[in-house]
């Protein structure tokens, strides 16, 4: 019996054990690998702007601002959706709609 058949065949039960540890610990790789990299290109673009603006201590500062709010994003992405996901969870699961009373068709305006 092909993997195919096994997967959507009701009767057959297949056990994928350490798929999700799997992905957990290869999500993780990747973002270490990703604030590395970011880290990387920060000090490479700071660089280069250094050299293009001749040392200029307007632009290299400017890069630095700049890199440094890139890096922050990118170490503090987990914590900025987890503080989305908190905001979202906490809004009011109800709504409360108000009908305003109708006019009588005896009012003249």
């Amino acid at each position: 019996m092909s993997i195919t058949a096994q997967v959507f065949d009701p009767g057959s039960a297949v056990v994928a054990q350490g798929v999700i540890e799997w992905v957990n610990t290869k999500a993780t790789e990747v973002q270490n690998t990703t604030r590395i990299v970011m880290g990387a290109i920060s000090v490479i673009g700071i660089c280069v702007v250094a050299v293009k603006s001749r040392f200029a201590l307007a632009a290299i500062l400017v890069a630095i601002a700049v890199a440094g709010l890139l890096n922050w994003g990118v170490w503090n992405v987990t914590d900025v959706s987890d503080k989305i996901g908190d905001e979202i969870n906490a809004a009011p699961t109800e709504a409360l709609a108000l009908i305003a009373p109708s006019i009588p068709s005896d009012v003249v305006a």
